[in-house]
């Protein structure tokens, strides 16, 4: 009754923010996956997202910028409105790409693990600095640091 576990795959990473998991199929009916992505090696905090049964990919947004992030796939069958869910799959990991430099709006800088963003000279700055111009920083949900006030 339990699906097979899949087989996971290296995800991919096309920008700062993303990864997409891949995984093979297997030869046992199910009616979706589940997917987990997480910072630590441990799953510790993960996200969860679900993807349909016919699916061997998910994009997963919402990630942080260069950054290394775990992931990990199980499939689902759901019978008379209960899930049975298969073993995890071997954990597999991506980087997620640097933040791109744009000219619009001004130069600032983020660290790895904040959310704010600093002048190239603010002391948060001591052990990561990343360039990312204001608007994306913005947009990205970043919001200016009270000590330097870019």
């Amino acid at each position: 009754m339990y699906p097979k576990k899949p087989t996971a795959k290296k995800p991919s990473t096309t920008s700062s923010s993303a990864v997409t998991a891949k995984w093979s199929k297997g030869k046992n009916d199910v009616s979706g996956y589940q997917i987990k992505c997480s910072k630590n090696k441990s799953m510790k905090g993960a996200k969860t997202v679900t993807a349909g049964k016919s699916v061997t990919s998910k994009k997963i947004s919402g990630l942080k910028a260069n950054t290394k992030y775990y992931v990990q796939v199980r499939a689902y069958k759901t019978v008379d409105g209960k899930k049975y869910y298969s073993d995890w799959s071997a954990k597999k990991s991506a980087k997620t790409k640097a933040k791109a430099k744009k000219s619009s709006g001004g130069t600032v800088y983020i660290t790895n693990t904040g959310e704010k963003y600093h002048r190239g000279t603010c002391r948060y700055l001591r052990y990561s600095k990343y360039s990312i111009s204001k608007s994306e920083a913005q947009r990205e949900g970043y919001t200016a640091c009270k000590v330097c006030r870019p």
